[in-house]
């Protein structure tokens, strides 16, 4: 068990360096168990969280300026896993299967937070090509509209 003082020092350490218990019991000569008990005790052994700033949000002054895009591959499967059936058994044939993937495809408005998705068969370019223009002719405002303005 340390003294009052011993620990009083040890937190001081702490505070002034903000390194855990190794460094600090490395430097000062004790068992880092010890210390980090003297400093769970002295109520320091984690550091004050450093405040945060504000969010920089952003935000394009017209529909369609900014689109996020983005996509996920979902793997395709042909019945139920053993999760649900409880059946961890498997044969050959059911792992020489291979189902592939689907892609679900999706678009997010930086103005209006309006979302498109599709699920596809891929992510090739003429795909994404595809699946952006389709995007854009559902759209209630088109590029047109906007260069005007």
């Amino acid at each position: 068990m340390l003294s009052v003082s011993e620990q009083a020092h040890i937190c001081a350490e702490r505070r002034r360096s903000g390194h855990g218990p190794r460094p600090i019991a490395a430097r000062l000569g004790y068992p880092h168990a010890t210390l980090w008990k003297a400093l769970r005790r002295g109520g320091c052994s984690r550091p004050e969280p450093k405040p945060r700033g504000p969010a920089r949000r952003y935000e394009w002054p017209c529909p369609g300026d900014l689109l996020h895009v983005d996509w996920t591959t979902l793997a395709r499967f042909a019945e139920p896993g053993h999760a649900l059936t409880g059946d961890r058994t498997s044969s050959a044939a059911k792992k020489r299967r291979k189902l592939g993937y689907d892609v679900v495809h999706a678009i997010v408005d930086d103005h209006s937070r309006l979302a498109y998705a599709e699920v596809l068969r891929d992510a090739k370019a003429a795909t994404v090509t595809s699946f952006c223009e389709r995007r854009s002719s559902s759209s209630p405002r088109t590029g047109s509209e906007r260069s005007g303005s």
